[in-house]
């Protein structure tokens, strides 16, 4: 019986090793971009909260031709922002705004709301970006 347990929880230990980390929330926010960038609406959506509205705004509005330029994350707890910048040629200050994310039992997810909802703000007042 006792081998049987060491067995049990050998093999769980593992399994453990062999599971991939969650990707942290910049590696996240850049592969998100980097498909809405690309016209990836399906791989885009796999990153995301399940807000299509949201998403069909975000990929709307992310015309740029090179994903964005991704800065450190500000984490607290279970919540994420992520520094984004697009840089777009002949402007002179980049596009600033946060990709928002939050930790789920899948690992980190865009929020679409929340994003969208900045990118808009970031767009209407430029002045805040240069």
């Amino acid at each position: 019986m006792r081998k049987a347990r060491l067995s049990l929880v050998a093999g769980l230990l593992a399994l453990l090793a062999c599971a991939e980390p969650a990707a942290p929330p910049e590696e996240v926010a850049l592969e998100f971009w980097s498909a809405a960038v690309a016209g990836d609406a399906a791989r885009a959506a796999q990153l995301a909260d399940a807000d299509e509205a949201a998403l069909a705004q975000l990929l709307g509005r992310s015309a740029a031709e090179e994903p964005p330029a991704i800065g450190a994350p500000v984490v607290s707890e279970d919540t994420a922002l992520v520094e984004t910048m697009f840089l777009h040629e002949g402007v002179a200050a980049p596009l600033r705004f946060h990709t928002h994310l939050t930790r789920g039992d899948e690992g980190w997810r865009v929020q679409l709301r929340q994003t969208a909802d900045e990118l808009a703000r970031a767009q209407s007042v430029p002045a805040q970006n240069e």
